[in-house]
């Protein structure tokens, strides 16, 4: 019974042996990483406050009659007079009126300081490809691998003779 066992644990080992010479197939990775981003960006723009005066004079009407010049110039007057408005914007403002004793029109405008502001956002994206491939095993001719089997025959034959001899 012992001698059996042991004629089965020398012909697992030869087997395990035999086998254990074969090459595994080697496989290459390549590993690529790609990355797309942009920045986050703030552009300020910053006006300063801005007063600004307009003044228009109102020549005086000249015709060849005193009287009707007169007349003329006291209804421009008071049709000036009425001529007045001004609006308003948050701090901004802007308006005209008539100025009766220089006799002009008066623009104005009064600009706060502003502050415009333009924003872009950050979007980052990220690739991994990894490629893995495998690298075939070269080609052993038939002749050569009949070879290797006659080889391994032989091997095992010695081994079953040496175990033979001391066994007796």
């Amino acid at each position: 019974m012992s001698t059996r066992f042991f004629h089965i644990v020398i012909f697992l080992f030869s087997s395990l042996w035999l086998v254990g010479c074969k090459t595994q197939p080697t496989t290459n990775s390549n590993t690529s990483q790609l990355v797309l981003s942009k920045t986050d960006t703030l552009y300020l723009e910053r006006t300063l406050p801005i007063h600004d005066t307009l003044y228009l004079p109102v020549p005086s009407l000249r015709t060849t009659n005193p009287n009707c010049d007169s007349l003329c110039q006291q209804a421009l007057s008071n049709a000036l007079a009425h001529l007045a408005t001004h609006k308003t914007s948050g701090n901004n403002s802007y308006g005209l009126y008539y100025n009766k004793y220089r006799q002009q029109l008066v623009l104005y405008q009064q600009l706060q300081e502003q502050i415009n502001s333009h924003q872009s956002s950050t979007s980052s994206q990220q690739h991994t490809i990894i490629q893995k491939e495998q690298i075939p095993t070269p080609y052993i001719p038939l002749p050569i691998k009949i070879l290797a089997y006659i080889g391994a025959a032989a091997l095992a034959y010695c081994i079953i003779r040496i175990y033979i001899a001391f066994r007796k």
